[in-house]
Protein backbone atom coordinates (compact mmCIF):
# COMPACT_ATOMS: atom_id res chain seq x y z
CA UNK A 1 0.00 0.00 0.00
CA UNK A 2 1.63 3.65 -1.14
CA UNK A 3 1.15 6.90 0.99
CA UNK A 4 -1.10 9.72 -0.34
CA UNK A 5 1.23 12.16 -1.83
CA UNK A 6 2.09 15.07 0.68
CA UNK A 7 0.22 18.16 0.48
CA UNK A 8 1.41 21.35 -0.97
CA UNK A 9 1.29 24.40 1.55
CA UNK A 10 -1.44 25.67 -0.79
CA UNK A 11 -3.54 22.77 -0.39
CA UNK A 12 -2.77 22.59 3.74
CA UNK A 13 -4.15 26.24 3.84
CA UNK A 14 -7.18 25.42 2.09
CA UNK A 15 -7.89 22.26 3.95
CA UNK A 16 -7.11 24.33 7.21
CA UNK A 17 -9.65 27.07 6.40
CA UNK A 18 -12.36 24.72 5.00
CA UNK A 19 -12.28 22.90 8.45
CA UNK A 20 -12.32 26.22 10.24
CA UNK A 21 -15.96 26.72 8.38
CA UNK A 22 -16.86 22.99 9.13
CA UNK A 23 -16.04 23.65 12.66
CA UNK A 24 -18.34 27.09 12.84
CA UNK A 25 -21.32 25.59 11.02
CA UNK A 26 -21.45 22.39 13.45
CA UNK A 27 -20.95 24.88 16.23
CA UNK A 28 -24.14 27.31 15.17
CA UNK A 29 -26.18 24.36 14.70
CA UNK A 30 -25.12 22.51 17.82
CA UNK A 31 -26.08 25.89 19.81
CA UNK A 32 -29.00 26.47 17.61
CA UNK A 33 -30.19 22.88 18.90
CA UNK A 34 -29.80 23.21 22.59
CA UNK A 35 -31.54 26.63 22.54
CA UNK A 36 -34.36 25.17 20.78
CA UNK A 37 -38.06 26.16 22.35
CA UNK A 38 -38.76 22.32 21.74
CA UNK A 39 -35.91 20.53 23.38
CA UNK A 40 -37.35 22.06 27.51
CA UNK A 41 -40.74 20.85 26.00
CA UNK A 42 -40.10 17.64 24.88
CA UNK A 43 -38.22 17.19 28.70
CA UNK A 44 -35.20 16.44 27.58
CA UNK A 45 -32.11 16.90 29.49
CA UNK A 46 -29.74 19.74 27.86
Amino acid sequence: MTAPAPLSRDEVDVAIVALGAAHDRISAAMYALDNHPGLAASGCPA
